[in-house]
């Protein structure tokens, strides 16, 4: 009887300890997806864009200029 109840006891402490695991993970997955990411490590994809129709300006820019005649 009182080896049952030891073993009720350490399971339930187990899986307090498993559910406080996964809820800090999934504090941590929800943050890191949050706007206050750093956009150096995840860009939007506006970002993206902007910065690829810079360049393809720039680089116009600079064809048009060094053409060797």
């Amino acid at each position: 009887m009182v080896q049952r109840h030891a073993l009720v006891v350490s399971m339930k402490e187990i899986y307090g300890w498993l559910l406080i695991v996964a809820l800090v993970t999934l504090l941590v997955i929800i943050v890191s997806y949050n706007r206050v990411r750093p956009s150096a490590f995840f860009p939007k994809w506006s970002t993206i864009r902007k910065i690829f129709r810079h360049n393809v300006r720039m680089l116009e820019k600079t064809d048009g200029q060094t053409s060797i005649s």
